[in-house]
């Protein structure tokens, strides 16, 4: 080897050991931080815990822990007077639900009927309330329309107003002698007594607000893009506007579906009504009029996976949308 070569060989080797050298400290050097960085980690997971922790307890006590029992109930036969815990309830395990799905009973008869009601007024009531939100929203998200706010507050107060109230008003203009029959009447139709007809019995002022923010949340380079390709107002609605609008439809169809399997209210105010009876009523009746809390508590966990098995089937069909 060369004096040259041997020189530049030494040099190669000398820049290599400073290059080992400096990564070496570097890595001494950084050690301190990461421990201190994981320190502020660490403080930092504590403070979100203890800022986190009085929802959580409060979710805990009011929340789980009355899941809990309400199952545990439905595992008894407890009439409600005593501790669930104690003599009062005897435990039978899953004999409330073996009564309810395979043996023939009353109670069984009962519900099968109140869920053939719910499902009837689930059909009517979640596409025409999704439809006219849709519709509803559509018409505020339009650029040229004048006095949107004042539209706006007007198709969402009635979803502010008690369900009780629109419940009464309904009452009086459908029972036998009310409004909607003397109108009947009036033109030489006798009008049926809705309320009691066995063939069976919405606001859509919020889920029209998730609409219309789904809507404004569309950008416009789409729309305009679309209309200089030539497609017309109805082929950029079904082609461009409603696949993007997947994401609020599923949560307006899922929570539409939620809600009309728990309808209560309406129901309490028509009375025991067969024609009208739904699962919620149902387990409200056998526990505290028949005070049959097991029964009770059977039928509303039966409801819950019921509304489950609905929801997951209804995701599936409409999609997430997260491919738009």
């Amino acid at each position: 080897m060369t004096a040259p070569e041997q020189e530049l060989s030494d040099l190669r080797r000398a820049t290599t050991r400073r290059r080992s050298d400096n990564s070496a400290g570097e890595r001494t050097r950084s050690r301190p931080t990461c421990r201190r960085a994981g320190g502020i980690r660490g403080r930092e997971r504590w403070a979100g815990l203890l800022f986190v922790g009085p929802g959580l307890a409060v979710l805990l006590i009011f929340l789980v822990v009355p899941i809990g029992l309400a199952f545990y109930v439905s595992l008894t036969r407890w009439d409600g007077l005593s501790s669930p815990f104690g003599n009062g309830a005897k435990f039978t395990g899953l004999q409330n639900y073996r009564s309810l799905l395979t043996e023939d009973s009353l109670t069984r008869q009962n519900l099968a009927v109140s869920v053939r009601n719910n499902f009837y007024f689930v059909l009517f009531v979640v596409p025409i309330q999704t439809m006219l939100a849709l519709f509803l929203a559509v018409l505020l998200n339009n650029r040229f329309l004048k006095g949107k706010s004042y539209f706006r507050t007007a198709f969402y107060f009635p979803s502010v107003t008690s369900s009780i109230a629109i419940t009464l008003v309904f009452l009086f203009l459908f029972q036998g002698g009310g409004a909607v029959n003397r109108l009947l009447d009036f033109v030489g139709i006798r009008g049926p007594n809705w309320l009691a007809d066995s063939r069976g019995v919405f606001t859509s002022g919020t889920f029209m607000l998730m609409f219309l923010a789904a809507l404004q949340n569309i950008p416009e380079e789409v729309e305009e893009a679309s209309e200089i390709d030539g497609a017309t107002q109805w082929q950029r609605f079904r082609l461009v506007t409603l696949p993007m609008l997947r994401p609020a439809l599923l949560l307006v169809l899922t929570l539409g579906l939620i809600g009309t399997w728990q309808v209560f209210d309406q129901i309490y105010l028509t009375g025991n009504n067969p024609a009208t009876i739904t699962p919620a009523y149902l387990s409200y009746n056998q526990s505290f009029q028949n005070s049959m809390f097991g029964v009770g508590a059977a039928i509303s966990f039966l409801l819950f996976a019921l509304i489950i098995v609905l929801s997951t089937i209804q995701r599936r069909l409409v999609g997430t949308g997260e491919d738009y």
